[in-house]
């Protein structure tokens, strides 16, 4: 009975991993007899959500921004024209002080120059009195040549009448003798003739050693006024060379002076920066920022006067723009008003590719402060001076068509993304400024018009025709 149970559960322990086995095959043959898999819904695809903003049409000019670095118009270095001993220096004539154009920085020792003078001009008054001689001598001269002149008239006659009755009553001695009276007049007339001669060219000879005098005298005299000197310009005195007491050559240098009439603005441009200022219309007239400039027009002239352009003169100037210069302190910004005037030399820096330029500001002390605080007008600097590190905005009018859109629309690579009828295009542009967030593009040389939909809202895979949906 046992054998028969044992027997038993070992087949079963057997069979058991075979039915298993049996069933797993059935069911994958089930399985596979389905054909057909069950259907999978999709999900639904949306196109993305972007936000765009019109494109804006942009009239109000270019304005071209850039780094510059304030320096002087000119320094002058003031020099001796006489030599001799300084005894007077100005107080304010030290470094740092403000100086008006004239006035009197060192007086030089006269008393030379001063005998100088007055030598020259008792030569002068002698040879006032020469020449006067001369005339007095002349009139004198000139009185006796007309008595003369009478007196060879008479002989004359006298002598006609001789020989009209030569032969009746009067004898040829008679004749003789007239003849000989009215040699010994013309004689006479014509020694006095010879001397009144003489005595213009005397008269020439006193009036050139007059006139002589008088050259010597004023150049004594300019000397003289050489002994004090002034101030060439208004500025202020960067540096003093000379103490009192001290003897001066000619020549010497004194001081120098900073002109603050004017001040100018070094600065660079971009070459990109340039092609807009040469897209603007000519504006080279005659400007109270600059010194004289000339007008396209003008012939050119065979001496150069500065009144016409020698050839090629406008190939070498820059375009010339109203500037503004500004200046940060404190966190508040003040601005001067200039003019973009001139390259400085010539050709392209070969450290920075740039173009150094010079801007003038015509008046350096007339700052004003952009946006003041409610709090009224602060405190600034009361002059544009030397050595300030300022902004330079260069206000550009080019000759044209340019838009407006959010400095966020522009993509990598200079491209935007446009909505057309609900599908985005990616349009490459030609950025000319970013001014205060906006970017001011190029409508001439993009394919993008004021009034177009730009997309601001970044998106992670773009395509050119894709369908979008507006925010």
């Amino acid at each position: 009975m046992n054998a028969k149970r044992s027997i038993a559960g070992e087949a079963l322990r057997i069979a058991a991993p075979l039915l298993i086995l049996a069933a797993g095959f059935a069911g994958a043959m089930f399985l596979w007899s389905l054909k057909e898999p069950p259907a999978i819904a999709a999900p639904e695809e949306k196109p993305p959500l972007v936000e765009t903003v019109e494109v804006a049409p942009h009239d109000s000019g270019l304005d071209i921004t850039t780094e510059g670095l304030v320096a002087p118009s000119r320094d002058v270095t003031i020099a001796t024209q006489v030599a001799g001993k300084i005894v007077y220096k100005s107080p304010v004539c030290e470094a740092g002080e403000y100086v008006a154009e004239g006035m009197v920085l060192f007086k030089i020792d006269a008393e030379d120059y001063q005998i100088e003078v007055d030598r020259l001009s008792k030569e002068r008054e002698q040879a006032d009195a020469n020449l006067q001689e001369v005339d007095l001598e002349l009139r004198n001269t000139q009185d006796l040549i007309e008595l003369a002149q009478e007196d060879v008239q008479l002989q004359q006659r006298e002598l006609q009448r001789q020989l009209q009755v030569r032969g009746q009553a009067v004898s040829q001695s008679a004749v003789d003798q007239a003849r000989r009276a009215e040699l010994a007049a013309r004689n006479a007339f014509q020694t006095l003739e010879n001397q009144r001669r003489l005595l213009e060219t005397r008269r020439g000879t006193a009036r050139i050693a007059r006139e002589l005098t008088e050259v010597k005298l004023q150049r004594a005299q300019l000397d003289l006024s050489r002994t004090e000197v002034k101030a060439p310009v208004s500025g202020v005195i960067v540096e003093e060379m000379v103490e009192e007491d001290s003897f001066v050559p000619v020549g010497a240098a004194l001081a120098k002076v900073e002109d603050t009439s004017t001040a100018e603005v070094r600065c660079s441009l971009k070459m990109e920066e340039l092609h807009w200022l040469w897209r603007q219309p000519d504006t080279r007239a005659e400007s109270p920022y600059t010194r004289t400039r000339f007008r396209a027009e003008d012939e050119p002239s065979p001496e150069f006067t500065g009144a016409a352009p020698p050839p090629g003169q406008f190939a070498y100037q820059i375009p010339r723009a109203p500037v503004t210069v500004i200046y940060e302190l404190g966190g508040r910004r003040f601005a001067w008003e200039g003019v973009l005037d001139r390259f400085e030399g010539i050709g392209v820096d070969e450290r920075t590719r740039t173009m150094p330029c010079r801007v003038v500001v015509a008046d350096p002390r007339a700052v004003k402060q952009l946006a003041p605080d409610g709090g009224g007008a602060a405190i600034g600097p009361p002059a544009l001076v030397r050595g300030m590190y300022v902004r330079v905005r260069i206000h550009a009018r080019p000759d044209a068509s340019l838009v407006r859109a959010p400095e966020e629309a522009i993509r990598p690579g200079g491209k935007v993304w446009v909505v057309r009828e609900g599908k985005l295009h990616i349009e490459p542009i030609e950025v000319a400024a970013v001014v205060d967030g906006a970017a001011v593009i190029d409508a001439d040389a993009s394919n993008l018009r004021a009034g177009e939909q730009v997309v601001v809202t970044p998106l992670a895979l773009v395509q050119d025709g894709m369908t979008v949906e507006v925010k």
